[in-house]
């Protein structure tokens, strides 16, 4: 399946998913009756709030299934990309965009390549395709400030000063502590004779950055050349005057604190009901759909029936969009109740995706692995958390495959010990039966994955997990 495809698909076979078992719930329950289903569900029949649920579950599954089909790709776009960042690193400008353009072929959504590209294109002096890669990036991620950074220095490379000012502006609003970005714009004011522009951005990059050199001689050159007409009054005068309306909004979307989505909804009809610049707009939109999630969800812990009714109330507010797929993907990833990583093997890729729902103590833990395009679910087991001496335990427990269940065996288990962000090893009953050294070479190529890259305890699990997919894959079910 082509990478780009791989993208692409995950809402469309979401949607498709959601259609198609409202359909079977139908069917499969009134098969003589042509009533239409509209009726079961306003008369009671079709409880709207269990549906929501199922349909979720089923949605997720497939979503994380597509993910595993999708893995080889990422993995081997991951490392050419890798291969361009040393190339970069070396000033291998011509190679590094042979290697990216190989990345954008196979996957064409991967932000950072066409990032890299554009920076590398900008190198070797080709300023249009440097601004054609940083426009597809921006589309994607307008609330980039690099990238608006950057697209400037290649406008300013064509002579297009003023397009450059815009995209530098952009960039203050949205990272106001780089004194960089205050002084290309110095530069460009000082060049058309705009010294109270000028003097307004040496001020504030030198302000910034006060042991820079460069910035504090370029500033006092400027400054000698300046007409004796450029008063501070002038000065103050202009400075306020510069995108107030910007600025204003950005300062309201700081200070607020969402309460809920129809609070960030608000506002967000405000902005876009504001007469400014589109790139603004998109920016200051951007930033707002963000801080909403953020407000909303980010300071309460997150069960996976959570995540799941988040997923379901995306697909309605599309206003929120893309930022908020964005934090649903960090939330998978990373979150206390709701994480998951892949590993590469020789030639096949792991995949685990832990869950914890509100009333359920344990987690619970499915593997998947992915060979030649293909995803097979090969382990489902239960994952516990227990309180130590010294720290924590954490217990996988060895299950066996029923055929329309996996049974877990509580006292066979893979033990990790956690404390002080290191994590020692234990196996009891079947689990040492289950020791292999299939994937030693895999190993043996990444020592780190079994300890916690850091101290958090869904740091411990991973690396837990990851000891078990390296040392114990005897009770995986087979991929033939």
């Amino acid at each position: 399946m082509p990478h780009h495809l791989c993208i692409i698909n995950i809402r469309l076979i979401a949607k498709v998913n959601i259609a198609l078992y409202v359909m079977y719930l139908h069917f499969s329950k009134n098969k003589k009756s042509t009533t239409p289903l509209f009726w079961y569900k306003y008369s009671g029949v079709l409880n709207k709030v269990k549906i929501k649920h199922i349909i979720m579950k089923k949605t997720v599954y497939l979503f994380t299934l597509l993910l595993c089909l999708c893995a080889p790709l990422f993995a081997q776009t991951q490392n050419e990309l890798k291969q361009a960042k040393v190339a970069m690193q070396e000033k291998k400008y011509n190679e590094a965009i042979a290697l990216l353009d190989n990345v954008i072929a196979q996957a064409p959504n991967i932000l950072e390549a066409h990032f890299l590209k554009g920076l590398a294109y900008l190198q070797t002096n080709n300023a249009t395709q440097a601004i054609a890669e940083f426009d597809w990036a921006l589309r994607k991620d307008p609330a980039h400030s690099g990238m608006y950074f950057y697209r400037a220095l290649a406008k300013e490379a064509k002579g297009e000063d003023q397009a450059a000012l815009r995209d530098l502006e952009t960039a203050v609003l949205l990272k106001s502590d780089n004194p960089q970005y205050y002084y290309r714009a110095a530069k460009i004011h000082t060049r058309l004779k705009q010294y109270a522009e000028a003097k307004m951005n040496y001020e504030q990059a030198s302000n910034l950055s006060p042991d820079d050199q460069q910035i504090l001689e370029d500033k006092d050159q400027a400054i000698a050349q300046m007409p004796a007409s450029v008063s501070d009054e002038a000065f103050n005068a202009r400075s306020r005057g510069i995108d107030a309306t910007m600025l204003g909004l950005e300062k309201q979307i700081k200070q607020a604190t969402f309460g809920s989505l129809e609070d960030g909804k608000t506002l967000f009809e405000q902005i876009n009901g504001t007469k400014m610049a589109a790139g603004s707009k998109k920016t200051l939109l951007a930033r707002l759909r963000m801080k909403v999630m953020k407000d909303v969800y980010g300071k309460q812990e997150l069960f996976k029936e959570d995540i799941e009714d988040l997923q379901f109330t995306i697909q309605s507010e599309s206003w929120l969009l893309p930022e908020a797929m964005n934090f649903i993907f960090e939330l998978t990833a990373n979150s206390p109740n709701w994480f998951g990583e892949l590993i590469e093997c020789d030639g096949t890729v792991y995949r685990y995706q832990v869950t914890r729902g509100r009333e359920e103590k344990d987690f619970n833990m499915d593997i998947f692995a992915v060979r030649n395009e293909e995803a097979h679910n090969i382990y489902n087991s239960t994952l516990r958390v227990s309180n130590a001496a010294n720290g924590q335990n954490i217990d996988i427990f060895v299950a066996q495959n029923r055929g329309y269940t996996w049974k877990i065996l509580l006292g066979n288990y893979l033990r990790g010990m956690l404390a002080d962000g290191k994590i020692d090893y234990v196996e009891a009953g079947k689990m040492t039966s289950m020791k292999t050294d299939l994937l030693a070479d895999c190993l043996a190529k990444n020592p780190a994955l079994l300890q916690p890259a850091n101290e958090s305890l869904v740091a411990g699990m991973k690396a837990a997990i990851q000891n078990l997919i390296l040392n114990y894959s005897l009770q995986f079910d087979k991929i033939e």
